[in-house]
């Protein structure tokens, strides 16, 4: 069964590596985003991109944390 989170799609520069439930006691999850476009690539695309997350997905989302792609360690 395939399931969409998703209220909106994304800006073409960015991409869901995933969504995944880490600790449901706590309604933790792992949610992480890429911008597809390296710095220099494309003049509008390698730009930073900004999601609203309360407005992209169908659950509520709490505590919001940056992390590093590996979710190990948080960007400074």
């Amino acid at each position: 069964m395939r399931w969409g989170g998703l209220k909106h799609p994304l800006p073409r520069n960015v991409h869901l590596l995933s969504l995944e439930r880490k600790n449901p006691k706590q309604s933790s999850t792992l949610i992480r985003f890429i911008n597809v476009f390296e710095k220099g690539h494309d003049a509008d695309l390698s730009k930073n991109a900004f999601i609203n997350l309360e407005n992209h997905f169908k659950f509520s989302v709490g505590q919001v944390r940056n992390m590093t792609l590996s979710a190990i360690h948080e960007h400074g």
